[in-house]
C-alpha cells in the first residue's frame, strides 16, 4: 500500500512507472531530508550529496535497468530504507 500510494504521487504521467525526472520533482522536501538522514546513517552511504547522488540512488533502486521505477521496485526501496509514511 505504501508504495502504491507513493507511485500516485511521483508517477506524474500515470504509466505505472517512476522516471528520474518524475522522482527528482516528485519528492518532497521533507522526504528528501528522511531519505538523506537514511542514507547518511549507519553508514549506508558514506558522503551523500544529494545533487549529485540522485540519479546513482535512482540506478540502484531500478533493479531492471529499465530508467523507470516500477511500484514493486519503489516498495523495495522504501522498505530498505526503513520509510513509511512518506509523503
Amino acid at each position: 500500500a505504501e508504495a502504491e500510494a507513493s507511485m500516485l504521487t511521483l508517477d506524474a504521467d500515470g504509466d505505472g512507472k517512476v522516471t528520474l525526472s518524475e522522482f527528482e520533482r516528485g519528492l518532497s522536501p521533507a522526504t528528501v531530508k528522511l531519505i538523506e538522514g537514511q542514507l547518511n546513517a549507519a553508514g549506508r552511504l558514506d558522503s551523500f550529496r544529494p545533487l549529485v547522488d540522485v540519479a546513482r540512488i535512482f540506478s540502484q533502486l531500478d533493479a531492471d535497468h529499465t530508467g523507470s521505477l516500477s511500484a514493486h521496485e519503489l516498495g523495495t526501496a522504501l522498505a530498505a530504507l526503513g520509510i513509511t509514511g512518506v509523503d
